[in-house]
């Protein structure tokens, strides 16, 4: 799985099926998927699809180190994290299967540090 650091698709609010934010308190990861009524027109094997690819993306990035190694190479710089990470938000972007998947990574402590927002492609199985 390859995200890329260009935008690959059209972001549509209206497409969006959900997100799951993630945060590192004690250094563990808490997360909690946030479901988008178009999340009840999915069928059981669109849900598994999209539990999949959110599980490598959070695999990916399993530690809160991981998220600020990712956002200071994308700017070239080490971040104060402790102060100043919250400026230095770094999105990434995957289109895979049937869905779309804006990854938003965020190296602040206090702060969720992982948004991952998930949006039906045109072909969707609920046009709307």
């Amino acid at each position: 799985m390859k995200l890329s650091k260009e935008q690959t698709f059209e972001v549509k609010n209206n497409f969006k099926i959900g997100h799951m934010r993630c945060s590192f308190e004690n250094k563990k990861m808490s997360n909690q998927w946030i479901p988008l009524y178009r999340s009840n027109n999915k069928t059981n094997s669109e849900l598994k699809e999209i539990q999949k690819v959110i599980n490598e993306i959070m695999d990916k990035y399993n530690t809160f180190q991981k998220i600020v190694h990712e956002c200071d190479a994308y700017y070239k710089k080490e971040i104060d994290y402790m102060f100043d990470g919250i400026n230095y938000n770094t999105d990434l972007f995957l289109s895979k299967g049937t869905f779309n998947y804006w990854v938003r990574l965020i190296p602040q402590k206090g702060e969720y540090n992982i948004y991952i927002s998930v949006y039906d492609k045109e072909t969707g199985s609920d046009k709307q």
